[in-house]
């Protein structure tokens, strides 16, 4: 919490600081849309700075190291990401997938990006695989 205060902090001052150089440099010289670039890369800048620094610190939540003993389908996947899941595991396309559950072609598209990011794979065969290795499907 103190480092949140400390970063918000930080950039209110420097956000403080060009408030005052915009009046008496970049409103002269530049355009406002060059300023607002200018200040949308350092801030682009800072905020990649800190998160990889936040991501160092607290680390990445990475499924090789978790026990799958302790990790159970409800804590790991929605009830309806399990249920794409097993349609998945019969080879159902995504049309298919979105007739037999009655939702649209989009949800099913994010449910799987969902499943996806979660299990931490880039596709459906190594979804499948990794689901099997954390016990999720039989």
């Amino acid at each position: 919490m103190k480092l949140i205060f400390l970063y918000g902090t930080l950039l209110g001052i420097l956000l403080l600081s060009f408030k005052l150089l915009e009046y008496q440099y970049f409103s002269q010289r530049f355009e406002l849309d060059t300023y607002l670039g200018i200040v949308s890369v350092i801030f682009l800048g800072l905020g990649l700075y800190f998160g990889k620094k936040l991501r160092k610190k607290f680390g990445r939540n990475d499924l090789a190291n978790v026990d799958p003993a302790i990790l159970t389908d409800q804590e790991l996947l929605s009830a309806r990401e399990l249920d794409v899941l097993k349609l998945i595991a019969r080879g159902y396309t995504n049309q298919q997938i979105s007739d037999e559950l009655f939702i649209s072609m989009n949800t099913t598209k994010t449910h799987l990006k969902n499943i996806f990011a979660k299990l931490d794979v880039k596709s459906r065969t190594q979804a499948l695989f990794q689901a099997k290795q954390l016990k999720i499907l039989k």
